[in-house]
């Protein structure tokens, strides 16, 4: 990975936003999609992410970095190599159905997929 992708990926400045819904309507986003209450670590994440994002502007981009800090913060405590394979399961399991469940426009949920894929890259 060159530099010039890395600083691209942080330059945020053009990049499509929109209003996330409000909490009470991301909540019934994400019970219908199932994704609630299959594991309380799971849980956690989301409910720290969507405190996070709710009724508030955001982009691809600021949308991963509200879900990096909530796996962060359930990992709290946790020994650092497994707070790394528990951020990449939730990453790998979680991300995808949750952005497709709270965020209504599908260019920013699909900037927000690319934007987590280009990070679990870097991170490889």
């Amino acid at each position: 990975m060159d530099l010039d992708t890395i600083l691209n990926f942080l330059n945020m400045e053009n990049e499509k936003t929109m209003r996330i819904p409000a909490h009470k309507d991301i909540g019934e986003r994400l019970s219908s999609s199932g994704v609630v209450g299959r594991n309380r670590l799971g849980d956690g994440v989301m409910r720290t992410f969507t405190n996070s994002i709710a009724d508030r502007e955001h982009s691809g981009t600021t949308l991963v970095i509200a879900w990096e800090q909530a796996c962060e913060d359930a990992n709290k405590g946790v020994d650092p190599k497994l707070d790394i394979a528990l951020t990449h399961l939730l990453n790998a399991y979680l991300f995808d159905r949750v952005i497709d469940a709270v965020v209504p426009d599908p260019e920013i949920a699909h900037d927000a997929k690319e934007e987590l894929q280009f990070l679990e890259e870097i991170r490889s």
